[in-house]
């Protein structure tokens, strides 16, 4: 933020002499790089983001170039948000000061934006190999639904095996979270579509897996149709497409008939198809 690159440079060669890793902040470290040169010589820092970045990233192990294609537009996207979310929460309540935690979260966001975000389209000729990508077989829409690929895999799936996936549901945002998360697809459906993609992209072909999702407390807002979510929390609900999704997949979701009664839903108040009740579990 002090545009201190030299002195950023240093933080980021000291880290990676703790951590034993000549690959840590990579991106960062090019960019200080490039920013040093540039005041020398302005308008270089394209040509020698590149060519620092370019080095760098040749150098990198399998496992840790898909690691750098987790950043993609999506994510710079993302991390704006964050930013713009963060920044307006304290233009609106004016705090006086910032805690250690929160201005170290600003520094962050602001790094993610402002930084990444000029450099992301430096990094994506390099980074958008699809050997290196994320891939989503059978569920799309949610980042973290993706599937790593993997080299020398020596467990491998059983392709005539059935496989009976039970999850279970239970809360609608983490803790601390439960402001913003109204906004995004929820963490454990999300992680229901992950967990198919996972056995879909290990060659289980669909027939042969079974998907029962238990919903409980918290989580069953997430299932809300869109007029009961957007009354509750004054937007559509983002989950919509990934449900039914999970449904169109053959994924059976089954709610909890007594948190429905504590929490005061109906069955019309759920968005879900052929939706299934249960009483009680042992």
């Amino acid at each position: 933020m002090a545009h201190n690159f030299k002195s950023s440079l240093d933080a980021i060669d000291s880290l990676r002499k703790k951590n034993d890793d000549k690959s840590g902040e990579m991106a960062l470290r090019s960019y200080d790089l490039a920013m040093i040169k540039d005041k020398e010589k302005p308008g270089s820092f394209d040509q020698v983001f590149k060519q620092e970045y370019s080095t760098a990233y040749n150098q990198l192990s399998f496992r840790k170039k898909v690691a750098a294609a987790f950043f993609d537009t999506s994510a710079v996207t993302q991390s704006k948000k964050d930013y713009t979310e963060f920044t307006e929460k304290f233009k609106k309540d004016k705090p006086d000061s910032l805690t250690n935690e929160e201005a170290q979260s600003l520094l962050d966001k602001y790094i993610a934006n402002s930084v990444y975000g000029k450099i992301q389209p430096l990094m994506s000729v390099y980074t958008s190999d699809p050997k290196y990508q994320m891939m989503f077989p059978a569920i799309k829409g949610y980042n973290w639904a993706g599937v790593a690929p993997v080299q020398n895999v020596t467990e491998l799936a059983d392709p005539n095996m059935k496989y009976k996936l039970l999850m279970e549901l239970t809360g609608f945002a983490a803790k601390g979270q439960e402001k913003t998360a109204k906004n995004e697809i929820n963490g454990g459906i999300g992680e229901v579509a992950r967990k198919i993609n996972l056995h879909v992209a290990a060659g289980v072909p669909q027939k042969n897996i079974d998907v029962v999702v238990i919903v409980h407390a918290g989580a069953l807002f997430a299932l809300l149709n869109n007029e009961k979510y957007k009354r509750k929390y004054g937007i559509d609900n983002p989950n919509t497409t990934m449900i039914k999704d999970l449904q169109k997949f053959g994924a059976r979701i089954i709610v909890c008939g007594q948190a429905m009664t504590f929490l005061g839903l109906e069955m019309g108040d759920c968005l879900l198809i052929n939706l299934r009740v249960i009483s009680f579990m042992m």
